[in-house]
């Protein structure tokens, strides 16, 4: 059993998702530490007319100090939601899939939950689902395993009794690779190379969140993620 392991980012770039895609289990880790200052658990890149921006997500954080990422809050004061919905229209109301995707983005940010986890585990479930990706998702915290790297991600395969371990090459500085040796556990360790697809206003912009890639590609985004996978 091959298992990924990542912390659940909001709406994240299309790179993210190739560990899940080699996987049979994906692990959110939602009992570690939420990123002080920025962070792309709580905001991600789309394009508009006028270039790249960010689409955040208020959060809850003032007097709190450190929270894990199971913790936070979303603010829901202020006109932020409309505003997410309103850009996203006005971005891509060219998009050829926008229309095929607008009713859940209405549904999910106007009724968004209280938890920052379960609005992103809501979008990635649903990521993955037009992606034509049939995943398990378990979340750390069900595992009950907090502690750090580099022991995490090695605990966690092992309660899976998971065989390997597929990662993004970034991932490598934070594990203790001859635990998962002694264990008889494989790491694979998968290379991103952005490829060009159809996008709107002018030059190629890589590594926006998926969102617009499937505005714009609509099922056939699993195969433009496919084309740059690299062990």
């Amino acid at each position: 059993m091959v298992i990924s392991i990542q912390m659940p980012y909001f709406i994240p770039y299309p790179g993210y998702f190739l560990p899940i895609m080699g996987s049979d289990i994906f692990v959110i880790l939602d009992w570690v530490q939420f990123p002080q200052g920025r962070s792309w658990v709580s905001r991600n890149l789309v394009k508009t007319p006028q270039g790249k921006l960010w689409l955040s997500v208020p959060v809850k954080r003032k007097g709190l100090g450190l929270q894990d990422i199971s913790d936070v809050k979303i603010l829901k004061e202020g006109n932020w939601q409309k505003k997410f919905i309103s850009t996203i229209e006005t971005a891509y109301y060219n998009a050829p899939y926008l229309s095929d995707h607008i009713d859940f983005l209405k549904e999910t940010f106007l009724n968004v939950p209280d938890r920052l986890i379960d609005l992103n585990v809501i979008l990635l479930r649903y990521l993955i689902s037009q992606f034509g990706i049939k995943r398990e998702l378990i979340h750390q915290s069900h595992l009950g395993i907090k502690v750090k790297e580099p022991q995490l991600s090695f605990l966690i395969a092992k309660e899976l009794g998971a065989n390997a371990l597929t990662c993004l090459s970034h991932k490598r500085k934070y594990l203790d690779e001859s635990a998962f040796e002694r264990e008889g556990i494989e790491v694979s360790y998968l290379r991103y190379e952005p490829v060009v697809y159809p996008q709107l206003w002018g030059e190629f912009i890589p590594n926006l969140s998926c969102l617009d890639l499937l505005l714009n590609c609509g099922p056939r985004s699993k195969e433009v993620l496919g084309r740059r996978l690299r062990a």
